[in-house]
Parts: structure tokens; sequence; C-alpha cells
């Protein structure tokens, strides 16, 4: 029985975590709304129109006030979440205070608000860092209004925003000439296409962990199946909520989207369901890998079990015989017999050899 537990406890190992897990943010609904205090924010500003484009970056807040109402588009991105100085460039483009707090507070679902002139667009952005094998969400907030779009990162240099830069970059017309309400779209949909290469980095990590598996080069996978589990988890749970986001700015009636655009907003929409798709699938092969975990633990299980039973199954007639020769009788047969024990020997050696070939044509092993 002891060695039947020790068999037991090997086949089923508990998973390491990684030791440096704790050190990136995590995307879990359960986890309490907190206020985020990041370093000195870093301020890049483009600021455009179809003619011309100006690019300024690592400015301060203040640097940042004058490009409202001069006739162009303008585009601020704030990487980084300093309080006082999210506070100073809010109050300055008349941001509502709920706004403020909701940019402020990390860890929310995917939302849209529209307060006043600003529409507001909460959402998840995705990052798979090959490093640590690990989804780094970020959470990027984007204001919007009639000649300007602020979005803010809770920090700088990772984000999904260099596509767009290179467009506006490179004089791309439908952009620069377009208003915010394209390069609102043009932001979001970078952040719901950059869903995608998460996605394909699970879907390979499940795939490489599957052939590991079936060709058992992977001794103890449950480990690995639990981390891959939770890094799923974190992209579904971020997600789900990006399709109620995408529904409401296609039926939004705020005047600030024009009705001509709706189709790419329908376009991000689609783009959306086909990630969360793509995310109740990856859900469905992590549950197809512990499926396939627990049938090889029962196989080998089986296997075990097999070699017992067969092993007592073996040694059974020669316990019975010489269970049998050890009581105390006077006249049993062979016992004066000089010859007796080799032929009782040979009986209880001779009967497994027998079993052994009629289990063999029974196909039994």
């Amino acid at each position: 029985m002891n060695l039947l537990n020790r068999t037991l406890r090997s086949l089923m190992p508990r998973p390491a975590l990684p030791a440096n897990r704790a050190t990136f943010p995590r995307f879990d609904p359960r986890r309490p709304i907190r206020k985020f205090e990041g370093d000195k924010p870093v301020y890049n500003v483009f600021d455009f129109d179809a003619e011309s484009l100006g690019e300024r970056k690592e400015l301060s807040e203040q640097d940042c006030l004058p490009f409202r109402g001069n006739g162009r588009v303008t585009w601020i991105n704030v990487g980084g979440l300093h309080e006082a100085s999210v506070r100073s460039i809010c109050t300055h483009y008349k941001v509502h205070h709920l706004v403020v707090e909701d940019i402020l507070n990390v860890g929310q679902r995917a939302k849209i608000e529209e307060l006043g002139e600003d529409l507001y667009i909460l959402l998840p952005m995705l990052i798979y860092k090959q490093e640590t094998a690990m989804i780094y969400v970020e959470q990027v907030s984007i204001l919007m209004g009639r000649d300007y779009v602020i979005s803010f990162q809770e920090k700088e240099g990772l984000d999904a925003f260099n596509a767009v830069r290179e467009r506006l970059r490179n004089g791309q017309q439908k952009l620069r000439s377009s208003g915010p309400e394209y390069l609102t779209y043009t932001l979001v949909d970078a952040i719901v296409d950059n869903y995608f290469e998460a996605i394909e980095q699970l879907f390979d990590r499940g795939e490489r962990l599957e052939d590991q598996m079936l060709e058992q080069r992977k001794k103890n996978p449950l480990a690995a199946i639990t981390l891959l589990r939770r890094e799923v988890m974190t992209l579904v749970r971020a997600i789900i909520p990006v399709n109620e986001v995408m529904n409401e700015l296609v039926s939004s009636e705020n005047p600030l989207l024009n009705h001509r655009n709706e189709r790419y907003w329908r376009d991000v929409r689609d783009h959306a369901r086909q990630a969360s798709d793509y995310g109740d699938s990856l859900r469905d092969s992590i549950r197809n890998l512990r499926e396939l975990h627990s049938s090889e633990i029962n196989t080998r299980m089986n296997e075990v079990m097999k070699v017992f039973t067969m092993v007592a199954t073996l040694f059974a007639p020669a316990t019975v015989i010489g269970g049998i020769y050890g009581m105390n009788f006077e006249k049993i047969p062979l016992s004066k017999d000089p010859y007796g024990f080799w032929i009782m020997v040979g009986i209880m050696i001779a009967i497994p050899m027998l079993m052994l070939y009629w289990f063999r044509r029974k196909g039994w092993i």
C-alpha cells in the first residue's frame, strides 16, 4: 500500500510557480481597484492636419496645454500615471472628475463613458512577454474631444501604438485628414489587433505542450498546464468586456461619432468578437490538455495496477501450495518422497508459466 501511495504521488506532481510572477500586474476582476502612482510621466505629442505634422517628445504637462483649440488635431500620449500631472492636464482640457478617477485607478474592466463633450474609452492592452511566457496587462484610457485625443498608459514604452505613429509620420492621408474620431478608431483597432498576437503565442505554447505530452517528452506537465491556463484566463477576462464596449460604440449617438465611420467601429467590434471566440477556443484547448493529462495518469495507473495484479496472480498458486504443505498433518502426499520438494517446486514454476502463456494468448500482456 505504501508503494502504491508513493506511485500515486509521483504521478500527480504539484505545480511550481515562477519566482518572478508577482512582479507583473495581473488582470483579475476579484482584485480591488487601486490608484496607480507611477513614475514621472512622459508626454509625446502629435499635432497634425492634412498638410503637415508636428511631433514633440518628452514634454511636461505644461507644454501640452497650448495645443488645445489650435485648429489642428492633437494626439497626446501620456506614458505614466502621476496623479498631479494627470489632474493638471485633465483640468486644462475640462475632463470630468469621474473620468479622472477612472484614469488614475487601474485594474478596471473595459468600459465607455460619455460625459459632457468628451468620449472616454477604457481598454486593457495585452502584451505577451517571451522572456517570462506571461501576458502583461496594461490599462489604457483614451479621451476624445472635438479636436484632440489623449491616451493615458500606466507605463512608457510598452504599447501597441508604434504602427499608428509610423502611419502619421509617413503621411497616411486617411489618418491625417479624418479628425480625432478616426485617430481614436485607429488606436482602439491597434489595441484589439494586439490581442491576436497574444492569442497566437498562447496557441503555439499549447500546441508545443500537447506535442511534448503525446511524445512523452514532458514527464510532469501539470505545472505547465496550470500556468498556461492562468495566462489564458487572464486573456479571456480582459477581452470579454471589450465586446460590450464595441457594441456601445457602434450604437452610440454621441455627436463626436460620425455615422460615416460606423463601418470602422463595426470592423473593430468584429475583431473583438473574433478574439473572444479564440479565447473560448483556448479555454477548450486547456481543458483538452487537462483531460489528456488525466487520461495519461489513468493509463499509467492502470499499467501499474495491471503489473501488481499480474504478480499477485502468478504467485497465488505457489502461495496456495506452500500453505497446504505448511499444515501440520502426518500424511501429506509426497512429503516422504526424496524428490517431493523438487516436484512441488516444479509445479509452482510450471503453473505460473502456463498462466503467462494463457495470458499472452488472450492478449492481456
